[in-house]
């Protein structure tokens, strides 16, 4: 990754949004985390760091523009993303899905609304991060993030297909559980996968930063299925 990388990140305060800044970080790149949790302080000096709810339009593109506004976005990862409650969907209730969808599917078309027209601007490209819930229903996930998730996947090539006329590619990737916070408790265990063990977010992040670089510079409406095999087993 070039030092003119300017690259936007949600979920950066943890799990593979944290690492996807990390590594964009150690090549170079001058980088926006974006968070729902408050500023964790020091450990963000190397990068501007915004607590900011995806769900807010009004306010995603405020922060959205105000770090453009020194020297322009050339690359967008939305990673932010919330699981839900554990629950079969006879007990689901509407706050459960407008959280779910809330967050994962509008925060993510907020997101991309706000960044696309810097991005039209450095022929940049964006990278969604989905699951395989959205490949395969769920490995123990609910209905609510498994549609969630199956959105990302169509918003995807919705916006490949539309949006490689103005420069701008947008690609995914598609991982299985990956050992972070979001899946303690919840019942996974590492002989659910085909390989044995649960993926690193850095096992995610680096995925994410070849689609999102000149490396994949033919790639457009691309999916990256990253999931220790589970998909296939």
């Amino acid at each position: 990754m070039q030092s003119a990388q300017r690259v936007i990140v949600t979920g950066a305060a943890s799990g593979v949004g944290r690492a996807v800044v990390e590594l964009l970080l150690d090549r170079g790149a001058e980088v926006l985390g974006v968070d729902i949790e408050p500023d964790p302080g020091d450990q963000w000096a190397r990068y501007r760091y915004v607590s900011c709810d995806v769900r807010d339009r009004d306010r995603v593109a405020a922060v959205f523009d105000s770090f453009a506004s020194d020297g322009g976005v050339t690359g967008l990862v939305t990673s932010a993303a919330v699981y839900g409650r554990d629950i079969a969907i006879d007990d689901l209730r509407p706050d459960d899905v407008d959280r779910v969808l809330g967050v994962n599917v509008a925060g993510t078309l907020w997101c991309v609304q706000a960044a696309l027209p810097h991005l039209r601007a450095s022929g940049g490209s964006i990278v969604a991060v989905a699951s395989v819930a959205g490949r395969i229903g769920g490995v123990l996930a609910g209905a609510h993030y498994s549609a969630s998730k199956g959105g990302i996947l169509s918003m995807i090539r919705s916006l490949a297909k539309n949006e490689i006329r103005n420069g701008v590619r947008v690609n995914g990737v598609a991982p299985g559980p990956v050992d972070t916070p979001m899946i303690e408790g919840r019942g996974y265990t590492v002989d659910m996968f085909p390989i044995g063990r649960f993926a690193s977010p850095e096992e995610i992040a680096r995925p994410i930063l070849f689609l999102l670089g000149e490396e994949a510079s033919y790639a457009t409406g691309a999916v990256l299925d990253i999931n220790g095999g589970v998909a296939f087993s």
